[in-house]
């Protein structure tokens, strides 16, 4: 990995080492001690788009306008369509190796616009593949929207390409803690979040990238410390139950692919969002829509209103889907993190006797 860690100097020699396509220089991490505005994000930029072996780059922590975020998608879109040469030892030419592993971009200055800017890397096969890392970046509900137009893109063009192969071809994580806007008291921003986690899900798995698959699109999705509230977890996981508005005509059938959910200190959630979350992890017919039948992590760690109700709706939810281990959608719950959430001893057997029931799949159970 190269740090670019020298002192008052530009970043002329990391763009010179990522141009030259080194072999051994597979990711490049920007320490502060370098200068990087505009000049050197357009380089750096250009240096990418003939470069087949950064698969990391973290540029976080250093201010960059939503012009170099266009810049810089614009390149790894284009690096990501060029044919790598064929290797000595499979004769075949990929484009995997153009592929980014992980992405980091930006300050708390990078904003909605930064984050739109961004946004059509997300909906191109091969250009990032793992993990967007967008925390304490400013986003707020029109970042949030564009992200997710995105995504929902992505899941498009993934099923029309049958993306149900052993290697994602599309954005797998995104990291959007710290980011205290998208927690509006209307929950518009998780609104518009919904779509990244249930849109176009049906015609992803239709399409070869079964939901919760290795090749389905966004599995991971980090909302930790965003000021959100329990309306906004309701809307975020489509819970109709806790609102007497009617589901909008696009709603997927389908169970989101999403398989990690953290919600880590937003503390003004309370047993209302537990009981929207335990809604969507029960199956159909069962007291809930099956919504995330497919989430193996979930922690709410941190937020002290969740208290002893919630203990019970999620028990609740774990016992219904061991119960309905045939059913179409169950409960897929591995781990389960309630800690610091103020759940009593007395509450804390609830899960715990659900993870000892037959059918239950929990294995790691936090309150504490």
């Amino acid at each position: 990995m190269a740090w670019g860690a020298r002192s008052n100097l530009g970043i002329d020699d990391l763009v010179a080492r990522v141009a030259s396509d080194e072999s051994n220089l597979t990711a490049l991490a920007l320490l502060p001690s370098r200068r990087f505005g505009a000049a050197e994000a357009a380089a750096l930029a250009g240096a990418l788009r003939a470069n087949t072996r950064i698969a990391e780059l973290h540029l976080g922590g250093r201010a960059m306008s939503a012009e170099s975020a266009s810049l810089l998608a614009e390149a790894l879109i284009e690096r990501s369509s060029r044919e790598v040469a064929p290797t000595a030892t499979t004769g075949a030419s990929s484009s995997a190796a153009a592929s980014l592993r992980a992405l980091s971009v930006g300050d708390a200055s990078f904003g909605c616009a930064g984050a739109a800017a961004l946004a059509p890397l997300l909906s191109h096969a091969g250009a990032l593949c793992g993990e967007l890392d967008l925390e304490f970046r400013g986003i707020g509900l029109e970042g949030a929207r564009a992200l997710s137009e995105a995504v929902v893109e992505a899941r498009k063009r993934s099923s029309k390409a049958g993306g149900g192969g052993t290697a994602p071809l599309f954005l797998q994580s995104l990291n959007l803690a710290r980011n205290p806007s998208l927690g509006g008291g209307d929950g518009a921003a998780c609104e518009a979040l919904s779509a990244a986690l249930f849109d176009g899900v049906e015609a992803e798995r239709e399409g070869g990238g079964g939901a919760g698959g290795t090749g389905a699109v966004l599995t991971s999705l980090d909302l930790s410390g965003c000021a959100l509230s329990s309306a906004g977890v309701a809307a975020l996981v489509r819970d109709d139950a806790a609102s007497s508005a009617s589901p909008p005509p696009s709603r997927s059938p389908s169970p989101s692919p999403l398989l990690s959910l953290r919600l880590e200190r937003n503390e003004a959630l309370d047993d209302l969002a537990a009981a929207a979350l335990a809604r969507a992890l029960a199956p159909p017919g069962r007291g809930g829509g099956g919504g995330l039948a497919n989430l193996r992590h979930l922690s709410l760690s941190g937020c002290p209103l969740v208290g002893d109700a919630a203990a019970g709706a999620l028990s609740a939810a774990l016992s219904a889907a061991a119960a309905a281990a045939a059913a179409p959608a169950p409960c897929a719950l591995r781990s389960l993190d309630l800690s610091g959430c103020g759940v009593g001893p007395i509450w804390a057997e609830h899960p715990a006797a659900a993870l000892r029931s037959a059918g239950c799949r929990l294995q790691k159970l936090r309150v504490s």
